[in-house]
């Protein structure tokens, strides 16, 4: 009865009080930070795959660094890949006048 849907309101307001990360591992974790990092640097108010890539890469231990880096590039060649995307980016879109 009344118990039973009191525990599932309780059960439901909890699960509603979880962060999308909670799951993650503590090394992931750090990626989203380092990855936030990245976007602060690039002055981006926004956390993209280009932000996660310069943080996987930037740590030199993780597997997407060790592919990389297998096949002959680092994390300052990822880096200026993507602020030389960016960039073409900005200058199309003030191009376009979108920006």
């Amino acid at each position: 009865g009344g118990k039973a849907l009191h525990h599932a309101f309780a059960r439901r307001r909890r699960r509603s009080l979880t962060t999308p990360f909670e799951h993650f591992s503590p090394r992931a974790r750090q990626v989203v930070v380092d990855a936030q990092d990245e976007a602060r640097e690039l002055c981006h108010d926004h956390v993209g795959t280009e932000h996660l890539l310069l943080a996987l890469t930037r740590e030199r231990t993780t597997v997407a660094a060790r592919a990389l880096e297998f096949a002959g590039i680092d994390y300052a060649q990822v880096r200026a890949e993507v602020e030389r995307n960016l960039c073409a980016v900005v200058e199309q879109a003030l191009r376009d006048g979108t920006l």
